[in-house]
């Protein structure tokens, strides 16, 4: 048997908060977490493990930019041996703690799995099916409007543009108004605070094609769970601390709530969300399916995406009661008969069994498109 050790060395030329933070991604824990194991202290990462499985580990530290050894059970013992006792029969000092994870009950590493999807997907490729059937209509429906809006200030003799013109000039002028009272009420994520939401954005947005990273601001629980906003031309992802709380540890949980909102950022609020006038209820349920595709291209995990859905319907303790054929046929029923057809006109969201059969297709369709 053998033992994987760390004492917070790293190979030259690598910068030390680099791999610091790639460690937090293999892990899956937070940077506060692993500033601890760079306290110098020997830290036993994986112990009584047969030789290959210690080697991938090491190998995978590696690639962080962390220098591991590895030693033979016996001599890994004899290397750090106990304290003789004193006179006064002290015992010896306690042996350096192993790496935790922030999971109970899962192994000490846990590494990420490789994302099923291709890296060159954007969000183009994360329209749902519910969505790409609606767009025809909402083509049309939006063209229409926007003619009468053109016959109307042609009508109007330029009238209606003035008045469109000074709103457009008001909502810029309050724009920062609005974003600091919006601060007011919580506090922003960026590197000095929450840096893991922070990196975890940078990535998304890279991901997901979009240049400009819009600000987290972080506020006290509400009804919703995250929310996307636009002042003029200040975007906002809102997130509420009851959601945060529970996927805070997680980063394929974190990106997948980012990814969604980064998502409703891109579409709703970006070329294509100008021309968007008019959204009704069912295109809006379409839309959010759109998004959660887009959370699970970042997140890579179909379970870390279908346990972050469950976590937004019931919240934090009670998600892993749920059963998913359960879910699927509620949903079903919800939206079943005419009561059913009417509630659909309605419903800006679907219901929480949809959502998680629509991640499941997504993923299941990315393996096949592997293949």
């Amino acid at each position: 048997m053998y033992k994987l050790v760390f004492k917070g060395e790293i190979f030259e030329g690598r910068d030390v908060e680099r791999v610091k933070r790639n460690l937090a991604s293999l892990h899956k824990m937070p940077l506060s977490k692993v500033e601890k194991m760079f306290s110098g202290r020997p830290i036993t990462i994986k112990e009584d493990s047969d030789k290959n499985n210690v080697l991938s580990i090491k190998a995978a530290y590696e690639r962080a930019g962390a220098v591991c050894e590895v030693f033979p059970k016996e001599r890994a013992a004899l290397s750090n041996p106990a304290p003789a006792p004193s006179a006064a029969t002290a015992p010896p000092p306690p042996p350096p703690p192993a790496v935790q994870s922030p999971s109970a009950g899962k192994p000490a590493l846990a590494l990420r799995k490789p994302s099923p999807f291709p890296s060159t997907w954007t969000i183009s490729d994360c329209i749902s099916e519910e969505e790409k059937r609606k767009r025809l209509g909402s083509i049309i429906a939006n063209g229409i409007l926007w003619l009468v809006i053109l016959l109307l200030v042609f009508s109007s003799m330029g009238g209606m543009l003035l008045l469109v013109a000074f709103s457009w000039l008001m909502s810029h002028i309050l724009a920062e108004y609005n974003v600091r009272k919006l601060q007011a009420l919580g506090t922003t994520a960026s590197k000095r605070q929450f840096p893991e939401i922070d990196e975890a954005l940078t990535d998304v947005c890279r991901r997901l094609g979009v240049e400009k990273k819009p600000k987290v601001i972080i506020v006290a629980a509400s009804e919703v769970n995250a929310l996307s906003i636009r002042f003029a031309r200040k975007k906002i992802i809102v997130l509420f601390s009851k959601t945060l709380e529970g996927v805070l540890d997680n980063p394929e949980e974190l990106r997948f709530l980012l990814g969604h909102e980064v998502a409703h950022i891109a579409l709703d609020f970006g070329v294509k969300g100008y021309f968007e006038i008019y959204k009704p209820p069912p295109f809006k349920a379409a839309r959010e399916l759109t998004c959660d595709n887009c959370g699970s291209l970042v997140a890579g995990d179909p379970e870390a995406a279908k346990r972050i859905l469950k976590k937004t319907g019931v919240g934090n303790s009670l998600y892993d009661r749920l059963d998913e054929e359960y879910l699927a046929s509620e949903a079903k029923y919800i939206t079943s008969g005419l009561t059913g057809y009417f509630l659909k006109q309605k419903l800006a969201y679907p219901p929480l069994g949809k959502r998680i059969e629509n991640v499941s297709l997504f993923f299941a369709g990315a393996s096949r498109n592997a293949l």
